[in-house]
């Protein structure tokens, strides 16, 4: 488990682990910021096509320094009612 201190400085608080707040984290962290996220699931799920890959957001995920050579992967979604 990581360390529970604060370093002294710029502190950030994200709740919820989506896409958005993932990306927003790494950003602060790249700028000096201590980051914490807070996620009220206990683990992560798929959740199907929430997430497009598009060409800026592929730029932004290499400007991340994340390796992006395995993705692109096929996917299968589908819906159902309950």
């Amino acid at each position: 488990m990581a360390s529970q201190q604060w370093r002294h400085g710029k502190r950030v608080i994200i709740i919820g682990g989506g896409p958005g707040s993932i990306s927003a984290g790494l950003a602060f962290l790249a700028r000096g910021f201590d980051v914490r996220i807070f996620e009220r699931q206990p683990e992560c799920k798929a959740i199907g096509g929430a997430v497009l890959l598009s060409v800026p957001v592929l730029a932004i995920l290499r400007s991340y320094g994340i390796d992006l050579d395995n993705f692109g992967s096929k996917t299968v979604t589908y819906f159902k009612n309950k």
